[in-house]
């Protein structure tokens, strides 16, 4: 294979594909922990970790755009270390999230998500009340 080839046009689609995939895996992960979360504390603590996750990314990302120099294997380590610790908060959390009823709505009210067809949604109109 003609190496500029590779240079300019399969490196530039695998960057990107790999890209999508670490975010996808980042993405899951933070499902996993969201949903047990919420399960165990409720929805209002869990947007308050989801907002204890934003502005610490974003705090951590000032403050590498602060430095004036950092090495790339510095950044990588950092990077690989964040990367695996959302990662494994998500595995540790899966089994918990994912057990029967241990979510909300119909299939957690009901053990199991095999009479989802026969559950009602209960739609309550503001004049109602």
């Amino acid at each position: 294979m003609n190496p500029q080839f590779r240079d300019r046009v399969l490196l530039p689609i695998a960057v990107i594909l790999a890209a999508f995939v670490l975010i996808e895996i980042l993405a899951f992960s933070l499902s996993r922990v969201f949903l047990a979360v919420s399960h165990d504390l409720g929805h209002n603590q869990t947007a308050v970790l989801a907002l204890a996750v934003a502005i610490g990314v974003l705090v951590l990302c000032a403050l590498v755009a602060a430095r004036p120099r950092i090495s790339s294997g510095t950044l990588t380590a950092l990077c690989v270390v964040g990367f695996l610790a959302v990662v494994g908060a998500g595995v540790a959390m899966m089994g918990k999230a994912d057990a029967p009823g241990g979510g909300h709505g119909p299939a957690a009210e009901h053990g199991s998500s095999e009479n989802l067809d026969e559950v009602q949604p209960q739609v309550s109109s503001p004049a109602a009340h």
